[in-house]
């Protein structure tokens, strides 16, 4: 019985690391990845406290439990179960809403190694006689009492919160579409570029934009100005004259100029990696479109090797590589 019990405890911690490790980075991926961590968390703690149900009743059997006890632990193992499978879901969906809630890791992190050690309490004559029954019960389902009691304020929190995003979405949306309305087919470029991420309102910019008699004289205003949507720079079509192509390489020459570090590796490089992506992107239409971004290429490229990480960038390096070599 007690390589039972060892080798319960063993794939106990395991999948528990497991657990932790996946509940402290929530939301670290994308939607399908973050979806299929999700559901491990679940998984690993539903095969973890069945686990632990059964090297309690193991330990029952073969040590000495009292039967106040193995009353409380009936009802407090699967209760804690479904606090921790909770938690999980809490932790991540709070996260989403901005609103904190990794404290509650402490419900998955707590449990089983309380529970572990009442079974080994249980089993062990020599521990039941260093530490007294009600002294080791009393503390261990206390705790596993509170621990399975704390989610449960938290969802009732969330869903007030879920609640309040709604309806603030909605105020955003109906705000969003009455300044949508105010546009004018003599609106400048600025004015409809908000839009053109939203959904809703998507095919009518773009259709506007690409139709629009001011729209390569707005945007060479933009280039000059500095605030042109570099990631939009294909969809606007706009015509690659040699103006245009000059204004834009003198906004990328300015962008990089803005983001260099004055101590290397003082920052992370996700810190520009968007705007890394989208000099790439423009960059990438210059050259196809006949223009030399060699030197472009080669500062874009020595900028992000002066971020933390920006060795590890990789597609963006590659790109840049390529780009400073003109083989891009």
């Amino acid at each position: 019985m007690l390589v039972i019990g060892v080798l319960l405890i063993a794939a106990i911690a395991f999948l528990w690391l497991g657990l932790l490790a996946n509940a402290s980075h929530p939301n670290s991926s994308d939607a399908a990845g973050n979806g299929m961590s999700e559901a491990f968390g679940a998984m690993f703690a539903i095969a973890i406290w069945v686990m632990l149900a059964i090297m309690l009743i193991v330990a029952g059997f073969n040590g000495d439990m009292p039967v106040w006890a193995a009353a409380v632990a009936f009802v407090l193992v699967p209760a804690s179960g479904v606090a921790a499978v909770v938690a999980g879901d809490l932790i991540v969906k709070l996260d989403k809403l901005g609103a904190g809630g990794r404290w509650l890791i402490v419900v998955p992190a707590l449990v089983p190694p309380l529970l572990i050690f009442y079974a080994c309490w249980t089993y062990f004559s020599s521990l039941r006689a260093a530490i007294p029954g009600g002294l080791a019960g009393g503390l261990v389902w206390g705790i596993v009492l509170i621990l399975s009691i704390l989610p449960w304020p938290m969802l009732a929190m969330k869903s007030r919160l879920q609640q309040t995003m709604m309806e603030a979405q909605r105020d955003e949306a109906a705000e969003n579409q009455a300044k949508f309305d105010k546009l004018t087919p003599e609106s400048p470029l600025w004015e409809w570029l908000p839009f053109i991420d939203d959904y809703q309102f998507r095919t009518q910019v773009i259709d506007h934009i690409r139709q629009s008699k001011t729209m390569q004289a707005d945007a060479e205003t933009m280039l000059d100005r500095g605030d042109f949507p570099l990631l939009h720079l294909r969809e606007l079509e706009v015509d690659p004259t040699p103006g245009f192509c000059q204004k834009l390489r003198a906004f990328l020459e300015r962008k990089e100029v803005s983001l260099r570090l004055a101590t290397p590796e003082s920052m992370p490089y996700k810190a520009i990696a968007g705007e890394v992506d989208a000099a790439i992107n423009a960059m990438s239409w210059l050259n196809q479109n006949h223009n030399d971004v060699r030197d472009l290429g080669a500062a874009y490229l020595a900028l992000a090797l002066s971020y933390k990480g920006g060795k590890d960038a990789g597609w963006n390096l590659v790109q840049l590589r390529e780009l400073s070599e003109g083989t891009y």
